[in-house]
């Protein structure tokens, strides 16, 4: 169990104290969805040496505000064990599919804008771990195997 003093060892990772701190932090925005990709979705995450990559499905499009409580939920995290391993990057079922939208992104203790790769988009298919709400399938389009090809071979360049 968490606490404002820090950890307790209650037996659990610190991996999931963290993720249901988020996720309750999360929640007052009303998340359609929570994805995890990478280690965490592949299932070999390594505690304190992988990254948690997550992707969050917001109701609407992130406004300033939006960016700004987003910025204070991250700001509230970072005392935390892991915390900055917590990369999220934020996506609306209105933009959901666009290859080149760039989305509000928290990585490296700061907010940004960045797109959501065809690599990430094929590992939520494949095998993306549904911490909260809809799956993967539901929401995001399908990565089509000559759109992955295409995208590794440019950014091998």
């Amino acid at each position: 169990m968490y606490t404002p003093e820090g950890f307790v060892d209650t037996g659990r990772m610190p991996t999931d104290a963290l993720l249901d701190r988020f996720l309750a932090g999360l929640t007052p925005l009303d998340p359609v969805a929570v994805w995890a990709h990478g280690s965490l979705g592949a299932g070999d995450y390594q505690e304190g040496r992988s990254d948690l990559d997550l992707i969050a499905v917001l109701p609407r499009p992130a406004t300033a505000r939006t960016a700004w409580r987003l910025g204070l939920l991250h700001a509230r995290l970072r005392a935390e064990p892991l915390a900055g391993l917590l990369h999220c990057t934020y996506l609306s079922p209105d933009t959901v599919a666009d290859l080149e939208q760039r989305h509000l992104t928290w990585a490296h203790q700061q907010l940004f804008k960045r797109t959501v790769t065809p690599v990430t988009r094929r590992e939520l298919h494949s095998f993306g771990r549904v911490l909260h709400g809809e799956s993967p399938e539901l929401l995001l389009p399908p990565v089509p195997d000559r759109e992955l090809h295409a995208f590794v071979v440019r950014d091998q360049r």
